[in-house]
């Protein structure tokens, strides 16, 4: 197998950890040059990385288990296009850096390229008023007709509508819309809108934090982190 992907799943596995972040990720990279060395270290020297716990360390080691789920999964995702980006490369936007606990890893599927600066994110309820919806697709339209790019989590209402009305008349390559979804990208939720993620993504990018995870309420909430950190401004309506 060649080393370069090697070294790609050891570093999908350990940013697949639960609670594992961003400084801890760095840390380990730097005291054992490698993610296959990090898996392939005991406890005591995992010990010795400056914050590492001991719940931590163990679950390091355990992960070494996890590689064939981690390979598999990887290779399934990276079948349907899907892109990986840690946040120790250039390829990792800027702006995520700088959020409180920055997702170490960013999955993407869509638009290959850096995801624009000139984002703007429009969110709000799932069940809006018609007004309200009016809002956010007019909002969404005229960021477009500027440029920008519409950042939103792919739920009912008004995220919904802000990524049709953005993506509408856009063509490929345009970066017209970014969803940051709340799961893995082996699936979309909700079910319904699986047509309106590939829509988006043919003009701009699906993303996730998740290598796997299913659908859960603190995954959803998590994922607004993201969505302003991908953004210069948001507009909750």
């Amino acid at each position: 197998m060649d080393a370069l992907y090697d070294e790609h799943i050891a570093r999908l596995a350990l940013a697949s950890i639960e609670g594992m972040r961003a400084g801890r990720f760095e840390g380990l990279l730097r005291e054992f040059d490698t993610a296959e060395q990090v898996l392939r270290a005991n406890v005591t020297a995992l010990l010795s990385v400056s914050r590492m716990s001991l719940r931590m360390a163990e679950l390091v080691i355990g992960r070494r288990d996890a590689l064939d789920t981690v390979r598999a999964r990887w290779d399934a995702l990276r079948a349907r296009g899907v892109t990986a980006r840690f946040c120790d490369e250039s390829a990792y936007p800027d702006a995520l850096r700088k959020i409180p606990e920055a997702p170490l890893l960013l999955l993407s599927w869509g638009v290959d390229g850096l995801i624009p600066e000139r984002s703007l994110a429009i969110v709000g309820t799932r069940r809006p008023c018609p007004e309200a919806r009016e809002a956010a697709e007019y909002v969404a339209r005229v960021a477009r007709e500027d440029g920008w790019c519409v950042v939103s989590g792919l739920a009912r209402g008004t995220d919904a509508a802000a990524h049709r009305a953005a993506i509408k008349g856009a063509e490929i390559g345009d970066w017209a819309s970014i969803a940051v979804v709340g799961h893995d990208l082996t699936s979309i939720y909700p079910p319904d809108h699986r047509q309106l993620a590939v829509d988006v993504g043919r003009v701009g990018a699906v993303v996730s934090e998740l290598l796997i995870a299913d659908v859960r309420a603190r995954h959803l909430v998590r994922r607004n982190r993201i969505i302003s950190g991908l953004c210069r401004g948001i507009m909750l309506i």
